[in-house]
């Protein structure tokens, strides 16, 4: 009975040290960039960007253009009324840094979309050279537990699409998250 008591004890030990020596060599890997999350194919994605908003707090601009960031999406407005508070100092950031800037919307389900529409064109300024805008739309709040149906967003994220392309002069896309709206939209919009 000692004999295999000393025996769990061995493996146990043994064990132990096998499960550190592996973390450690993840971690070294992981430090030294032979492991990498969320980094696809340079080869197949050359281009790299970023999709900011307030809650990133300060952000490097140019940092992120020496890491080989060249374009970045910045949330300007989330409804009818309300705007990103680091909206300007992101946009003026990432122009300073010579990245190609495009700003988005937070699509709500509570107001019309040409009001929400109006918010994103009295905030974003009109530049040469700017990416499209972008619409994002996913669930949200109650709307996750319940959310609505293809009747009831159609028509209000079709309104916004189109007074964006109005104002804007250019053709506006959703962003549309896998988890909640890709089956209200799968087959187009």
């Amino acid at each position: 009975m000692e004999k295999s008591k000393r025996l769990r004890h061995v493996l146990l030990a043994g064990a132990a040290a096998a499960l550190l020596a592996a973390a450690a060599g993840f971690l070294c890997a992981y430090l030294s960039g032979w492991i990498q999350f969320n980094q696809p194919s340079r080869e197949r994605f050359p281009l790299r960007g970023v999709d900011v908003s307030s809650y990133q707090g300060d952000i490097d601009w140019e940092a992120l253009r020496r890491q080989g960031v060249s374009f970045a999406f910045i949330k300007a407005t989330e409804g009818s009324g309300s705007q990103d508070l680091r909206f300007a100092d992101n946009w003026q950031g990432a122009t300073n840094a010579s990245l190609y800037a495009g700003a988005y919307h937070f699509f709500s389900y509570d107001s019309p979309g040409e009001t929400q529409a109006d918010n994103y064109i009295g905030t974003v300024p009109r530049q040469a050279g700017t990416l499209p805008p972008v619409v994002d739309v996913e669930f949200y709040g109650d709307w996750e537990k319940h959310p609505p149906g293809r009747s009831e967003v159609e028509p209000e994220l079709k309104a916004l699409l189109n007074r964006l392309e109005e104002g804007l002069w250019r053709q506006a896309d959703p962003l549309c998250h896998r988890e909640g709206l890709h089956p209200l939209f799968a087959g187009g919009l």
